[in-house]
């Protein structure tokens, strides 16, 4: 069935549960999960407009909070992992459009499953914002769990 499956996460509370499920998912078929953490890369916005000396990070103090940022959110999914004899690995990707951070991952990784948390945005919110997992579940060739 399933050998290898990515599971992406952001740190958030239904993210956690999507972790939990996985983990216990990936025990139960002796699976490899890949844990996956999307984040934005430096850029400098709007040179046009004087921006007071020393307001925005330097490029490395960002690479340096979005190391820190995808350490914290692994530590969980690597306990739980652990816990249930789970082998995986952690992945961190910079792409400014998540789903397709997430979707290079699988690709790169030759994961079979994408899991994901729904966030369950609704009304304005969901339209202003978009879904990555509406995204990844239209952009992926992929079959996608989705946990709400």
């Amino acid at each position: 069935m399933f050998k290898k499956i990515l599971v992406a996460t952001d740190g958030s509370d239904i993210d956690q549960r999507a972790v939990t499920l996985s983990v216990e998912f990936a025990a139960s078929i002796n699976a490899e999960l890949v844990f996956a953490f999307v984040a934005f890369p430096y850029t400098v916005v709007g040179s046009q407009f004087p921006v007071p000396s020393g307001t925005l990070p330097t490029h490395a103090e960002h690479e340096k909070s979005n190391r820190e940022q995808a350490h914290r959110i692994f530590r969980l999914a690597e306990q739980i992992a652990k816990a249930a004899s789970v082998q995986f690995k952690t992945v961190t990707l910079n792409n400014a459009q998540p789903w397709r951070g997430l979707l290079q991952i699988a690709s790169s990784e030759s994961c079979e499953l994408i899991c994901m948390a729904s966030h369950g945005r609704g009304g304005l919110s969901a339209l202003l914002l978009g879904s990555e997992t509406q995204k990844v579940l239209t952009h992926s060739h992929l079959p996608v769990l989705v946990v709400r």
